[in-house]
């Protein structure tokens, strides 16, 4: 679901870019004007928020797990010298 939202808001933002009017973006997305309206001046601002549980690149859990240890075990070892 979030790939298919994240692909909404550019393709809303997109269309207001083209120049289009916030009702046709109504009537031919289904997104209502003041959340078209949001989307576009977030992503001006930007700040438009993408949905990153679709981004494929992130680190998984076990990569997250070793850097702790990693860290762990660094501050130990500061705190004992």
């Amino acid at each position: 679901m979030g790939e298919v939202r994240n692909e909404l808001k550019k393709k809303v933002v997109q269309a207001r870019r083209d120049g289009k009017s916030y009702v046709w973006i109504e009537r031919n997305y289904g997104v209502v004007r003041g959340t078209a309206y949001r989307w576009v001046q977030r992503e001006s601002n930007g700040t438009l928020y993408i949905d990153k549980r679709t981004i494929e690149h992130r680190p998984k859990q076990e990569d997250d797990y070793e850097f702790l240890k990693k860290c762990s075990a660094l501050l130990v070892k500061i705190r004992s010298t």
